[in-house]
């Protein structure tokens, strides 16, 4: 039997559309394959074309292709005696629920606040709904990594929790604002092309109240006083890791507030910048409000400029370590020349490494050639891409920019025709296993790469960067050698048990099963779980590609956080507002 892997969703009308056979008769032809209605009926017949070995998964793929066929309705594919699951074909409201349902994960993670169930969108309510967890969020400045700083006690309250615990961190939730803003900035950007607004624009209220969440919470991270007063705390989280199936409200670790950092105070500066200028046209005080932290915020960091968090693993939260700060430095500066038009700002952009940059196979501690162009730790690219919904720049600086945007996105272009999945991602060396494989969140990296792709298509309207796109879309909607959905609630065969502490359904009755929207991880062939580790694979030699395994205590392969969400959001979103 071959599997014959689909979008499990569905394909947007008028764009490409493809699936991905596994022969396993590796028969070296291409091979009939129909697409079958609902009621049983042929109504289109093709021929794939045989890819061959695909290195990734190990699998003998053919590509089917079925653009021409553009009829409303439900389908399958049968090829043979095999067939896929079904799946629709339709405009862009097949996707209204998931993007209502990716959003409102950040809701149903939010700290010091009740969930309550007439705002919960999907799942089983009465047991997704929970009492509030850290209200108030009181925490307590550690004294580590050489801070002679004030030592502040301070209520943090609000906000997301990061991932599947409760920590929050400065850096990564400002990474995530970026997707929000910069998803929003691009929805009114189409609307001034086509006169139509989408799906943000048409929720504008739930899309401010969620950014503002997360602002307010942020505001609160700042040093009071002193000779670091403005600088950006990096994280606040408990002290020891609390077990899976603990609450919000159950969680009585001491919150620990750790010291501020560079990275952590010019990502605060980015993101508050972007919310100056995305919140202008609703509330002009608040706006203001952003913007003056913003500033402040961006000259602490120049005072400071050498603050690094290290790899620290004593307590109960993530690292989000960084010793590297060029690129918070230009992320900042371009957002608050964006906002601002001030020369100060400019003249720090254009005199840093990474002016108008996309960079690619770039650096990171987990690995020497990442396969992407930006995540948590190298925001070089956030700069760029918000420059390219901006008018700010001359036309020789646009244009180099363009120029730099479309050559990360042919790079990307040109690995997704490699892959029989189609998908625009691929293995990178890990110091881990010291051996190529998929990173951890190999899912974020096929939806960040996916924005570039579509920044380029953007910017150019050839539409080979948006079908690269739209592959990544379906790969991580089940176009993938393990046939499965990588986002709850969404597909016949969708994962169903991220690791989350309070979605524990898997370990506890009394715990609610994860709800619709949640993007996972990912293969993942570095294994630094115990769960993984038991189930004696080798990373250097197993396909990476099927490196994955749905598992609550599998936080390798299947944590969810803020920032992958962020980046599913803003890709989805970008597909419905450019195809």
């Amino acid at each position: 039997m071959g599997i014959i892997a689909v979008n499990q969703t569905g394909y947007l009308k008028g764009n490409k559309k493809q699936a991905t056979y596994v022969d396993e008769t590796k028969s070296g032809e291409g091979l009939s394959f129909n697409l079958v209605s609902n009621d049983g009926s042929v109504v289109y017949e093709g021929t794939t074309k045989v890819i061959g070995d695909d290195k990734d998964s190990g699998d003998y793929v053919h590509q089917v292709d079925f653009s021409e066929f553009d009829d409303d309705g439900t389908y399958k594919i049968v090829i043979g005696s095999d067939e896929s699951y079904s799946f629709a074909i339709g405009e862009k409201g097949l996707y209204k629920d998931m993007v209502r349902d990716v959003f409102n994960y950040y809701y149903q993670n939010r700290c010091s606040e009740d969930i309550v169930e007439e705002r919960i969108t999907s799942g089983d309510k009465s047991k997704l709904k929970r009492a509030a967890g850290h209200k108030p969020d009181i925490a307590n400045t550690i004294a580590i990594w050489n801070y002679n700083g004030i030592m502040e006690t301070l209520d943090v309250s609000g906000g997301w929790y990061d991932a599947g615990d409760h920590g929050k961190y400065t850096v990564n939730s400002g990474f995530s604002l970026w997707f929000f803003f910069n998803a929003y900035e691009l929805e009114k950007a189409m609307a001034k092309r086509t006169g139509a607004n989408g799906l943000i624009l048409d929720n504008r209220e739930m899309f401010f109240e969620e950014c503002r969440c997360e602002l307010d919470h942020l505001s609160k991270m700042l040093v009071t006083s002193g000779a670091h007063k403005d600088m950006a705390y990096s994280k606040v989280h408990d002290r020891t890791w609390t077990a899976v199936g603990t609450a919000p409200s159950e969680d009585e670790e001491e919150r620990l507030l750790f010291p501020p950092t560079t990275a952590a105070t010019l990502d605060l500066s980015a993101c508050f910048a972007m919310g100056a200028r995305v919140f202008a046209e609703k509330d002009a005080e608040y706006s203001d409000f952003l913007l003056d932290i913003s500033k402040r915020a961006y000259e602490a960091a120049k005072k400071f400029p050498n603050m690094l968090a290290p790899v620290d693993s004593r307590f109960g939260g993530g690292s989000y370590d960084d010793d590297d700060v060029r690129d918070e430095y230009y992320w900042a500066a371009t957002e608050l020349y964006i906002t601002t038009g001030e020369e100060y700002y400019l003249k720090d952009m254009e005199k840093n490494d990474y002016f108008l940059d996309i960079p690619f196979r770039f650096i990171n501690s987990e690995s020497p050639e990442v396969c992407g162009c930006f995540d948590w730790g190298n925001v070089a690219a956030n700069g760029s891409l918000s420059l390219v919904l901006s008018d700010r720049l001359d036309d020789d600086s646009y244009s180099t920019l363009k120029y730099n945007v479309i050559m990360a996105a042919s790079k990307l272009f040109d690995l997704s025709k490699k892959q029989g999945y189609g998908h625009p991602f691929g293995p990178e060396f890990l110091n881990g296993i010291k051996a190529p494989g998929y990173a951890w969140g190999s899912n974020s990296y096929v939806c960040e790469n996916s924005i570039v792709l579509l920044s380029a298509y953007y910017i150019t309207k050839d539409k080979q960067y948006l079908n690269a796109a739209i592959a990544g879309l379906n790969y991580l909607l089940g176009c993938n050698p393990l046939n499965i959905s990588y986002i709850t609630g969404y597909g016949s065969d969708a994962v169903k048990y991220p690791h989350h502490r309070f979605w524990s359904g898997q370990l506890r009755d009394d715990r609610p099963f994860a709800p619709a929207g949640v993007l996972v991880g990912g293969p993942n062939s570095g294994m630094q779980c115990d769960y993984v580790k038991s189930l004696g694979w080798d990373g250097k030699t197993m396909p990476p590609a099927k490196m994955y395994v749905d598992h609550i205590e599998a936080f390798s392969t299947n944590e969810c956080t803020i920032n992958w969400n962020g980046a599913f959001l803003n890709m989805l979103v970008a597909i419905l507002n450019l195809a």
